[in-house]
């Protein structure tokens, strides 16, 4: 099995709830997707979207599982079957993994921001098995 690595989203500040671009993935069959916070002021709650008409129609993807560990805390916390990859949301640093095997041609990151004043500096990759 073959591995292909895709950046969904490039790290940077993000103060308001938003899409990234869609990403080509047809030839994939599993994604594992890791989302990594390094600055976090409100609540942030990232998920990942997929289209099977080129882009036109999106819906959000549920993660067969996920995994969460916060700076400073002991053993992560983990679900299966969610659409957030965070599961709650994210108020501190934090990364995550989720892992995909069915979604369309097109994936994307999504993202909810809520909070006064909140900013998130986070990015979103992705390694995909054919």
């Amino acid at each position: 099995m073959s591995s292909t690595r895709i950046e969904l989203l490039a790290s940077a500040a993000q103060t308001a709830t938003a899409q990234g671009s869609g990403i080509a993935v047809g030839n994939l069959k599993e994604l594992a997707i890791t989302v990594d916070v390094t600055v976090a002021s409100g609540t942030l709650t990232p998920y990942l979207q997929s289209s099977n008409d080129g882009g036109t129609t999106w819906f959000d993807l549920m993660a067969e599982s996920v995994c969460v560990v916060t700076s400073g805390v002991g053993p992560g916390t983990t679900g299966t079957n969610v659409r957030n990859i965070f599961a709650g949301s994210a108020t501190t640093v934090m990364k995550g993994y989720a892992k995909y095997s069915t979604f369309g041609d097109y994936v994307r990151a999504a993202w909810i921001i809520s909070g006064a004043g909140a900013t998130f500096t986070f990015g979103v990759k992705a390694v995909g098995k054919n």
